[in-house]
């Protein structure tokens, strides 16, 4: 914005808070701007430790966020004074490239009577602007029009009501607008978007020249690099603090320079209506300004492809414009040029899957093991980035939430990228993608998953009709959605082509024919296997343990009325009294560092049982956090004489016990959200979170002796073992030393299940 090679003589500090929370590093920054010859490019590279506050001795910035404020003296070099055209801030830290973080940066402003003419700007650029050499126009059609308004004034209805929000049509395109929530609030570099300044006091786009930088505006989608020469003209509104001769003209970057520039043309000359007599200028009421697109084309570009606008005033002074738009009298065919295939690669299935309520509908959307969100537009959730011809608009959503808002045409199509975790996710790692849509008329709505490829193949998905695959399915089956909100499940083989099968997909585009605007919500993936029994035996004869090849919900697994012991020999049925949860490592999976678990509910019976009798154990309800179901719904269970311990096995000792040893791990991720825990020498805990997956060394540790074992029997309930006999006992909250019953080396702990 303003900054952008600004001057920064102005101020007198940086300020800014910064820590390294891993560990302490040195960190140091420099100001980099571009010159030809880098001669003056780089200031001085300053220690941010060197100007903590307070004062430190110590060279590192240290764990805790600290306030930093830098004397912009200290930057200077004899060849960069003062400091004016500043493009880019540099950190850097030791070899060992520790993470570091900063936050409230900003720039302390010299006070007002400091400013003399020894700092006066002096700053000359290394490539002058070529702004400077406009050439006033002719008196040819091409750059300036005849007396005759006629000759660039086309018939036509008026694109928009003056001051009012642009919209979008197949005719009229807007660029910039201003207005919350409208076109092209987007990146803008000596220029800035200012309430009041536009027309009628909305918001206008303030030009602020000097001479070595043009005011120049990003074009939004879904103006950006678009074919520009297929619309007739453009249409501003314009104003200056004085008479000064306002000149613009189109920039797109090219690797050669050639074709990169527009022709440059001055507003006062396009002038509607025309003044009499004409002048090339613009003056300080707003003048609405109607150009020919043929008037700023080039033998070498007719602006297809254009990324932004420029402006410049002579002489300089402060200009705002606003409502500024294209429109074409070129009406395209009804059909696009790529007719979309609306035929699903997979036909839906004639009924909806039976399954448990989804808890989304209106809520934000939560990361959950099973689950992936792609969109729900709420503040702070998923996927609020880069959208193209489509708006996050409140009230258009689920139950009045935040909606994503397609506005498609004949030549774009509405796209949604994705954001992290899901860009470039395996989207084949799911098994169906869940969305809410709906559309202002009942139209046909089909979305696809793209990836850029270098050659093109295998860069778009399959095209999938979203009514095929209604949830419940309309009977009669029909292929559009209609003005209600409708849940669209779609298995994700319907996207698989023989080129891709949606590895790595960045972005999801939708169309709807006819063209109509269609609103979607909470899009996720989702897996729809349950967690599946391997095993179910009797631990002791109280406990009775059932395996599963993946995690469960707690609090669906934690429910006693979800389980029944039925005994076959006498009828008698069974329920638990308390239940225990179990997540066991077993080894990582073959070249890969993920984790092969098993896991475990411990049902705790209030009696023994019979060994000799006959059960079987019926579960309801219980299922994974994708509220997929947990299988098959009833299993035997085997009884016999030799039970063996199925709870947690710790190696305390190792392989080679003759080795130092420095962490002796446990294979317990407790209650699925447990993590793994690790004890060593000198009273070291460590702990991992499946969901952050990283260990952390914990602090508040009371007792420095080794420690050699360490058990969790839930995340609230963590015991470990060492050296003298002592013992530690963890809360969920706070470590504390428990009394031993012995000052011998403890080097094992274990727990019963019952």
């Amino acid at each position: 914005g303003i900054l952008w090679r600004g001057d920064f003589s102005i101020y007198s500090s940086l300020e800014m808070w910064v820590n390294c929370p891993v560990s302490p590093a040195p960190l140091v920054l420099h100001l980099h701007r571009w010159t030809s010859n880098n001669v003056g490019s780089d200031t001085v590279s300053v220690s941010l430790a060197s100007f903590a506050i307070p004062v430190q001795t110590s060279s590192n910035i240290g764990v805790s966020w600290t306030h930093v404020s830098i004397p912009m003296s200290a930057f200077y070099t004899p060849a960069w004074t003062p400091l004016r055209g500043v493009e880019t801030f540099y950190f850097n830290s030791d070899s060992q490239n520790r993470r570091c973080n900063i936050d409230n940066m900003y720039l302390i402003k010299l006070p007002q009577n400091t400013f003399s003419t020894s700092i006066a700007p002096t700053y000359i650029p290394t490539v002058a602007p070529s702004i400077k050499n406009t050439v006033v126009p002719t008196n040819s059609p091409s750059t300036i029009p005849s007396s005759s308004p006629s000759t660039f004034s086309p018939s036509r209805q008026e694109a928009i009501a003056t001051g009012t929000i642009l919209t979008s049509t197949p005719q009229v395109q807007p660029l910039f607008d201003g207005e919350l929530g409208s076109f092209n609030r987007s990146y803008t570099e000596f220029a800035s978007i200012v309430p009041k300044t536009g027309v009628l006091g909305s918001f206008g786009l303030q030009l602020n020249a000097d001479p070595w930088h043009s005011p120049s505006m990003v074009l939004s989608a879904p103006l950006w690099r678009a074919t520009i020469s297929r619309y007739n003209e453009l249409i501003l509104y314009a104003r200056c603090s004085l008479e000064t001769s306002l000149t613009m003209h189109f920039g797109r970057w090219t690797s050669n320079g050639v074709g990169g520039t527009s022709g440059n043309v001055f507003l006062g000359s396009y002038a509607d209506p025309l003044d009499n007599p004409p002048k090339t200028t613009i003056g300080n009421v707003w003048t609405k300004v109607r150009i020919p697109i043929s008037a700023f084309a080039t033998s070498d570009w007719n602006l297809d492809g254009a990324e932004r606008t420029y402006f410049y005033p002579t002489p300089l002074t402060t200009c705002w414009i606003d409502n500024m738009w294209m429109w074409t009298d070129k009406v395209p065919s009804a059909s696009p040029t790529k007719t979309p295939n609306w035929t699903p690669t997979v036909a839906p299935s004639t009924s909806a899957p039976s399954r448990l309520p989804l808890p989304w509908l209106s809520t934000t959307l939560v990361e959950v093991l099973g689950v992936q969100p792609l969109y729900d537009g709420e503040p702070g959730s998923y996927n609020l980035s880069f959208i193209e011809y489509a708006r996050n608009v409140p009230g258009t959503g689920l139950q009045g939430s935040v909606g994503l808002e397609l506005h498609p045409d004949y030549w774009h199509s509405p796209a949604l990228n994705l954001a992290p975790p899901a860009w470039r996710c395996d989207v084949s790692h799911y098994n169906e993608l869940l969305i809410y849509a709906k559309c202002s008329a009942e139209t046909v709505l089909t979305m696809h998953f793209a990836h850029w490829t270098s050659d093109g193949v295998g860069s778009d998905s399959a095209t999938v009709n979203l009514g095929s695959y209604a949830d419940p399915l309309d009977s009669p089956p029909k292929n559009t959605i209609g003005t209600a909100w409708t849940q669209v499940r779609i298995p994700i083989p319907a996207f698989y082509t023989p080129y891709w099968k949606v590895a790595g997909a960045e972005r999801i585009y939708f169309y709807s024919s006819p063209l109509t605007v269609c609103w979607v919500d909470n899009i996720y993936l989702r897996e729809n296997a349950g967690p599946y029994v391997l095993n179910a035996t009797m631990s002791t004869q109280s406990v009775l343990t059932v395996e599963t090849n993946k995690y469960f919900e707690l609090g669906t697994a934690r429910t006693l009325d979800n389980y029944l012991l039925s005994d076959v020999t006498t009828g008698e049925s069974i329920r638990p009294k308390s239940i225990g949860l179990i997540f066991r490592f077993e080894k990582f999976k073959q070249s890969s560092t993920l984790p092969q678990s098993r896991y475990y509910v411990n049902l705790i019976l209030p009696a023994n049982i019979d060994c000799s009798h006959s059960y079987i154990l019926s579960m309801a309800n219980v299922t994974d956090p994708a509220l997929n179901t947990m299988t098959p719904a009833s299993v035997p269970i085997t009884c016999s004489e030799e039970m063996g311990q199925k709870a947690i096995k710790v190696n305390q000792v190792g392989y080679l016990p003759e080795r130092k040893k420095i962490a002796y791990v446990g294979d317990y991720l407790g209650d699925n959200e447990g993590g793994v825990w690790a004890v060593g020498a000198n009273g070291a805990v460590w702990y991992w979170n499946r969901i952050n997956a990283v260990f952390k060394k914990l602090t508040n540790i009371p007792t420095t002796r080794n420690l050699r074992g360490v058990v969790a029997n839930s995340p609230s309930d963590v015991w470990a073992v060492g050296d003298g006999g002592v013992i530690i006992h963890y809360n969920g909250v706070s470590w504390a030393a428990v009394g031993s019953p012995t000052t011998k080396n403890l080097v094992a702990v274990d727990f019963n299940p019952s």
